[in-house]
């Protein structure tokens, strides 16, 4: 509403060398990258719990503990800088973190399809991905309390932006929604 002439291109697996090369404008990352060349601003934390759809869990059964996925397929976000993780934790609690095999490995709207599909049980899929599958229960929790460790959530821009005044307010109130 407070850009009405702004067209935005919304791509998925983006990354800070992205915005450095120019591919991209803008990028929201689950990490906080170099700061050489970038204006980052904080966007707070990201959480993830593991997800399955009904199927899945219908066809495969239910893991009771972390260590019951090494009997499961995982859909997994992945990418040059995303954060990996070898470990599930609860709390203070972390656990080896292992899969019989990953169905899936990519960007995430890709893994949240292959999540509705059936086809394994994501661990990268942050909460609000997949808040309208939460709240109808096409998708539901698994593993009640434990989870990837939580992301850093940043907005980056290329300091050569800084002059496109358009641009820097955009993402301003963007963080500003962000935050809210």
């Amino acid at each position: 509403r407070e850009f009405p002439a702004f067209a935005v291109e919304i791509l998925s697996d983006m990354n800070h060398a992205d915005v450095l090369t120019g591919r991209a404008d803008l990028a929201m990352l689950p990490y906080r990258p170099p700061a050489d060349g970038l204006v980052i601003w904080k966007l707070g934390k990201s959480f993830n719990v593991l997800l399955a759809s009904p199927r899945y869990l219908h066809e495969h059964g239910e893991p009771k503990t972390p260590a019951d996925m090494i009997h499961h397929d995982v859909i997994l976000r992945s990418g040059d800088y995303y954060p990996k993780s070898s470990f599930l934790m609860r709390g203070e609690e972390t656990v080896p973190f292992g899969f019989r095999h990953a169905a899936f490995s990519g960007d995430v709207m890709s893994g949240k399809e292959a999540l509705l599909k059936g086809e394994g049980i994501a661990v990268s899929l942050s909460i609000a991905t997949c808040r309208k599958e939460l709240e109808s229960g096409e998708v539901v929790p698994v593993l009640q309390g434990w989870h990837r460790p939580d992301w850093e959530m940043t907005l980056v821009m290329s300091r050569n932006n800084l002059g496109n005044q358009r641009l820097v307010r955009f993402a301003q109130a963007f963080v500003k929604s962000e935050s809210e």
